[in-house]
């Protein structure tokens, strides 16, 4: 029994392609042909409406945006599909999905890099990344930056701006060291220093600034008192 269904199989597969006819193959070539062509052309249908739908949906976040301002308060829209936190963490409670493009109002800036924020009447709190930061959520944030300092601190942030301009007072403020600040800059943004020496030649003068007690971790070279290199020690 098994031989006599091999050798059914075995006739099959041998007269199978004699049945074929070259005009069948011919004809089921084209009808593939033929389907392969409708197929990319339904594709690239469908990539015209996802496009028209993208912009579509684009200009409607548009004008809610523009409504919603015109109410007042601060209002943005999410750069990417984002879900509204019952706490300022990746840990909070999921409370709503919002898609790309989505409105939201801006109701503060409760944690580093979490907003709280409002989205079809429902408050919840959404990361920056996933939000489009404009000037005014920037200033808000500012603000709350600044609310955090000490009394030191700021008396140190408003005399480094009134000193140097919002440009260089903003990089001493953040400590930043770059080629060419001064003598004086670099103690402005680093402070005493642990030790310092200094040699003078014909026509300069090499001095070396070093910050870190016992050893050195920061030690800053400078010439004509102005920087021209650093060195960090792991010690």
């Amino acid at each position: 029994m098994k031989r006599l269904l091999a050798a059914l199989v075995l006739a099959t597969l041998v007269v199978t392609p004699s049945i074929c006819s070259a005009e069948d193959t011919a004809v089921l070539q084209a009808r593939a042909d033929s389907l392969e062509t409708l197929r990319a052309d339904l594709q690239r249908q469908l990539a015209e409406v996802e496009g028209s739908l993208e912009a579509l949906q684009s200009r409607i976040a548009e004008l809610e945006l523009s409504a919603a301002e015109r109410e007042g308060g601060i209002y943005t829209t999410l750069a990417m599909l984002g879900r509204l936190r019952s706490q300022p963490s990746s840990k909070g409670e999921p409370v709503a999905e919002l898609p790309k493009g989505s409105v939201v109002q801006i109701l503060g800036y409760p944690k580093a890099t979490y907003w709280r924020v409002r989205a079809g009447g429902v408050d919840g709190y959404l990361g920056t990344l996933y939000l489009e930061v404009n000037d005014e959520m920037r200033q808000m944030r500012a603000d709350f930056d600044y609310e955090q300092l000490s009394p030191a601190e700021r008396s140190r942030r408003e005399m480094l701006l009134d000193t140097y301009g919002d440009s260089l007072g903003a990089r001493l403020i953040k400590r930043e060291l770059w080629i060419g600040m001064t003598l004086e800059m670099l103690w402005d943004s680093r402070g005493i220093p642990s030790s310092t020496t200094s040699t003078t030649t014909a026509t300069e003068l090499h001095g070396q600034i070093c910050y870190g007690e016992p050893l050195p971790k920061l030690c800053v070279y400078l010439v004509n008192n102005v920087v021209t290199s650093w060195q960090r020690f792991t010690n």
